[in-house]
């Protein structure tokens, strides 16, 4: 709720913003009119003349010194005056309220859009220390690969050395794997960590997650656990790394 409070409020903010910066752009006064001073003395002379009609020399004098005593008598009291008249045009009025709207949108969407951009850069960065972290597991659980491992070589390698982030090695179909990416199954106490530093071949064969009876180690497997062991490699192979093949196994043991 806070947060949301704090959005709106940001928001409102940047539309006041947009306002006073885009406000002196768009004038409401681009459309006025001026009227031409106005004089009374003028009036007065347009109308005196108007209403004379000299015949004689002594008349116009006599008409030029009333002129005169006229213009000085209202010398004093004669101004300018100029009206302003204000015309806002509509499109004036309709553009600059749009531009407010849309700037104010604009602004609303930078700042709603902020959150998304915050989000984004959290997550790039997550994502950042997650191929870091992934990067350090690999290097400090990296085996060199040969091409034959005897059962005795892979049996240190069962997740209970290095604290748990050195390689966990398993053999199954005559394949050893590193399946330290899937350490969190294999460690001790976990519930994959009897397949680890052995060949699992077997018990992975028939789901087995303890150790088989002397009666069922001789029994070969059927078609449908060497099935079972076939989906097993499958997802082995597709998520962890083959460093090599087990010593002395028999493929016919589990061939379909």
């Amino acid at each position: 709720m806070a947060s949301l409070s704090n959005r709106k409020r940001k928001q409102v903010l940047l539309s006041i913003f947009v306002l006073v910066i885009v406000s002196p752009l768009f004038p409401f006064y681009d459309v006025v009119a001026f009227l031409p001073p106005t004089n009374p003395l003028n009036n007065i002379n347009q109308q005196h003349q108007s209403s004379i009609f000299p015949t004689h020399d002594s008349d116009h004098h006599h008409c030029e010194k009333q002129r005169n005593k006229q213009q000085r008598h209202y010398g004093a009291m004669t101004t300018t005056t100029t009206t302003t008249m204000l015309h806002v045009s509509p499109e004036i009025i309709g553009g600059t309220s749009l531009l407010v709207a849309v700037g104010g949108f604009a602004g609303w969407l930078y700042i709603d859009g902020a959150d998304g951009r915050d989000r984004r850069r959290r997550r790039e960065e997550e994502e950042a220390r997650y191929e870091a972290n992934q990067a350090e597991r690999a290097r400090q659980a990296y085996i060199e690969p040969k091409e034959y491992w005897t059962e005795s070589e892979i049996a240190p390698y069962d997740g209970s050395r290095d604290e748990g982030d050195g390689p966990i090695l398993l053999a199954a179909d005559g394949l050893v794997f590193n399946v330290y990416k899937g350490r969190n199954f294999y460690l001790p106490g976990c519930e994959y960590n009897i397949f680890v530093g052995r060949d699992a071949t077997r018990l992975l064969a028939r789901n087995k997650v303890e150790e088989e009876s002397e009666e069922d180690s001789k029994r070969p497997l059927n078609i449908a656990e060497r099935a079972f062991l076939a989906g097993w490699i499958y997802t082995f192979k597709g998520k962890y790394d083959i460093v090599g093949k087990l010593e002395g196994f028999d493929p016919e043991t589990t061939a379909m």
